[in-house]
């Protein structure tokens, strides 16, 4: 049945042998999330709960919708928090890349901290604490120069320049957003030749200017 990928059928005969993870495997590869749901209850089992957050969580479900806290849910059940702190970061870098939401990132992030911070003391949470403060202050950082571009551009230009020489920082944020706060703000200083000169640095870096400005504004800056 597995090999025909008739899974909901495979995972009736897993029932009826009683391997009941093997059948809840099945179900979460027939991709129906309301039957893994219901099996998960059904089973009560830790190892079920786990199983099927980490599918609900590989479906990227949205804060607000009703998979979002059921993933988290199970997880709880499934006594599983650094897993639950992983869910939370990839969430946080979900709305970065797709929505440019820095500040829902950082909601996230720090939910992520304080969830792995209550787990008991081990090489890995020490690693994920940190690997989590550290984000949370570049992402600071860049709400902070965002908000500083026409309040305070000194201030605004020097975060941006520390971000963009961070190392590792482009696994947290998009070094395109930090660019364009500088590139708007030498537009707005009319001073063309500065916004210039990083557009071409962000061509050479692969980026595709048409993602982020309209083509009237690059015409004016070239």
């Amino acid at each position: 049945c597995e090999q025909q990928e008739q899974f909901i059928t495979a995972a009736q005969i897993y029932i009826k042998l009683n391997d009941h993870l093997s059948a809840m495997k099945n179900i979460i590869k027939a991709g129906d999330s309301d039957k893994v749901v219901k099996f998960a209850h059904l089973l009560n089992r830790k190892d079920a709960y786990i199983c099927a957050a980490d599918y609900i969580a590989g479906t990227k479900p949205r804060e607000g919708q009703p998979l979002f806290g059921t993933c988290i849910q199970f997880y709880q059940k499934g006594e599983a928090y650094d897993k639950i702190a992983i869910f939370l970061d990839n969430m946080a870098m979900y709305e970065i890349q797709n929505n440019q939401d820095y500040e829902k990132a950082e909601e996230f992030l720090k939910r992520a901290h304080q969830t792995i911070a209550k787990t008991e003391m081990t090489k890995e949470r020490d690693f994920l604490v940190e690997s989590y403060l550290q984000k949370i202050r570049w992402i600071e950082m860049y709400i902070v120069a965002k908000k500083s571009v026409q309040s305070d551009p000194i201030r605004m230009q020097t975060l941006c320049n520390e971000l963009l020489q961070t190392k590792g920082v482009e696994k947290c944020l998009r070094i395109e957003d930090v660019y364009m706060l500088l590139v708007r703000y030498f537009v707005s200083q009319e001073n063309f030749s500065q916004s210039h000169r990083i557009l071409e640095n962000m061509k050479m870096n692969g980026v595709d200017l048409r993602e982020l400005m309209d083509e009237e504004s690059i015409i004016k800056i070239y």
